[in-house]
């Protein structure tokens, strides 16, 4: 990098500390799964945060913004010609800072009348400032102490086990929903009465170490723990996981239901403790103490 460039990249890192300040967050535009997502809290930390971010394949841009102190929640929701319906909100419980990996999420909240009333009408207007219309969303906020705050919003239901645990939990089919939305048609999960469902929970399965994943242990044992545990596997054996600080580290996911979404939690990561992820030293790593993971 000649000199001016370089001045000029000082600048623009400069620009950008002053107009978010910190603590902070950097993250991928377009990434998903917590990839590509840098928390800093002092100045030393940005400008290694930017300097890797440089390097990175990131999928969009990189973005700053503030870091909110609090729980994370995701809001799944409904728009069509300005109205916006929220289904339901998922807490997602997250591993130590600064990693901040996913891996707990149950749905739906049972926040009180009023406050989820009130979070509707936050998450609408929301919504709307940003022009958005006629399909799903999924938001996901921080519950701080001075009220919620936006982190991100995506234009799809959420991932992993989101989408089939709102269809088990509000008793229909959401994927309809998105189907007449598509073609133009007012999608009537708008208006419907919703039979309801169980409240569902699940937990990603990561592995104590890096590795090439050669399998789960303990499944065997699901069929005797209440909620009717599952593991749904995302990966195979002789994958390769070398990224155990997000999402592409799990190898699966355990889901179970229960009359809430708090004591669904609590059964999935019983169900989630019975299990092992195994996994063997990499190919480069074959000089170095086999690990157990």
């Amino acid at each position: 990098m000649e000199a001016g460039e370089a001045a000029r990249d000082r600048a623009l890192r400069a620009a950008l500390l002053a107009e978010v300040g910190l603590p902070a967050v950097l993250k991928d535009t377009a990434g998903t799964g917590s990839q590509n997502v840098y928390l800093v809290r002092d100045k030393s930390q940005w400008q290694a945060a930017l300097d890797t971010a440089a390097e990175a394949a990131l999928m969009g841009r990189l973005f700053a913004e503030p870091y909110f102190s609090g729980p994370v929640y995701s809001a799944e929701t409904l728009t069509w010609a300005g109205h916006t319906r929220l289904l339901g909100v998922s807490s997602r419980l997250m591993s130590a800072e600064p990693s901040s990996r996913e891996e707990v999420t149950a749905f739906p909240v049972a926040f009180p009348t009023e406050q989820r009333d009130a979070l509707e009408r936050w998450l609408g207007q929301v919504l709307a400032t940003i022009g958005y219309t006629d399909r799903f969303a999924h938001l996901e906020f921080v519950l701080t102490t001075g009220g919620p705050e936006v982190v991100e919003v995506n234009p799809r239901i959420g991932g992993a086990l989101v989408g089939e645990g709102l269809c088990r939990a509000l008793g229909t089919n959401v994927y309809e929903a998105m189907v007449e939305a598509a073609v133009g048609r007012r999608p009537r999960l708008l208006d419907a009465e919703l039979p309801g469902g169980p409240a569902v929970a699940f937990v990603l399965g990561y592995p104590a170490e890096p590795g090439v994943f050669t399998g789960v242990t303990g499944v065997e044992r699901l069929a005797d723990m209440p909620g009717a545990p599952a593991w749904y596997p995302t990966k195979r054996p002789g994958d390769r996981i070398e990224h155990l600080t997000d999402s592409r580290g799990y190898a699966g996911i355990v889901y179970t239901e229960a009359e809430t979404a708090e004591l669904a939690t609590h059964r999935a990561v019983a169900a989630a403790n019975a299990l092992r992820v195994r996994t063997t030293p990499l190919p480069d790593q074959a000089g170095d103490p086999p690990g157990d993971g």
